[in-house]
């Protein structure tokens, strides 16, 4: 799971027992999360998940397992994570580096419609319009 909401806001854990309806027992030794009760309410569910995870363990289990299964690796690689790369890296840009990504943007959009254009009007060519002739009696 992903945290989003309170201090944590951010980083993965893992629900390690749920105690009731809404409310988990989170444990991430990687993330540098403290063992601790959360709201389901400030989670948000994700694919991931570390595999015979007994109900309760202790933190070093959490963190043999969560070595084992690879889990930051497995995070690293969803788009979830490449978005959130993403809008931090356009968070931290320049004034000047804001106006080279327009720039970037309006060019590449610019060889987008030239081409699609191109391509439309090859089709509009190929295809011949029947003839409407009126039939009177």
């Amino acid at each position: 799971r992903r945290v989003h909401g309170g201090d944590c806001r951010g980083k993965l854990v893992t629900v390690v027992e749920i105690l009731d309806q809404n409310r988990v027992l989170v444990d991430s030794p990687q993330a540098g999360v403290q063992r601790g009760i959360m709201n389901m309410r400030d989670l948000h569910m994700t694919q991931l998940f570390v595999p015979r995870l007994p109900h309760g363990s202790r933190t070093k289990t959490v963190r043999k397992k969560w070595e084992a299964a690879k889990i930051d690796e497995q995070w690293a690689a969803t788009k979830w994570a490449a978005k959130l790369k993403r809008k931090e890296l356009r968070k931290n840009l320049t004034d000047y580096e804001r106006f080279q990504v327009m720039i970037a943007k309006k060019e590449r959009n610019r060889i987008l419609n030239v081409n699609y254009g191109k391509v439309k009007k090859t089709i509009k060519r190929k295809v011949r319009k029947p003839n409407k002739k009126v039939h009177r009696v």
